[in-house]
């Protein structure tokens, strides 16, 4: 089972991220998020900001856009091309802990949309994915955090 955990329905504030956003054909995703978590660290360096939490993967069910984001502490602009200042909503979210190869990922998403209904909640569409570690330790071990903006 790659849900590791209990899901949770949370509260959350605003949070400032900076975000560069394409659209991206699913076999591009893997080089899209690595490559753009260098343009973004690279871009917070120079400007002397320090993450605030890990970075994350942003996805709408029914769109090719992808997002790579890292939320920072005080609200910036970006730098005027491809890396953008923007917010992940304020509101109710539900958390889940995905243990596994993303081949899984289908299997854990199918129990959060059932605890979501279940609880007569909404999807709002939006889902973020903070990869908590990394292959060092092996595909089966790989840990996301995975939170839906529902209402």
């Amino acid at each position: 089972m790659p849900q590791i955990s209990p899901f949770e329905i949370t509260e959350t504030g605003a949070q400032n991220v900076l975000v560069i956003e394409k659209s991206v054909v699913p076999q591009d995703v893997d080089g899209f998020f690595g490559d753009s978590i260098y343009k973004l660290e690279k871009y917070m360096h120079d400007k002397g900001l320090t993450p605030a939490d890990t970075p994350y993967m942003r996805s709408v069910t029914e769109s090719t856009t992808v997002t790579v984001g890292i939320a920072v502490a005080v609200p910036v602009t970006g730098n005027g091309a491809d890396i953008t200042g923007t917010t992940i909503p304020a509101g109710r979210k539900v958390t889940g802990y995905f243990q596994g190869n993303d081949d899984l990922m289908d299997e854990f998403y199918a129990d959060m949309e059932a605890f979501i209904a279940e609880k007569g909640l909404q999807r709002t569409g939006a889902s973020y994915e903070y990869p908590i570690n990394g292959l060092e330790y092996g595909l089966q071990k790989l840990l996301t955090k995975i939170v839906c903006e529902v209402k």
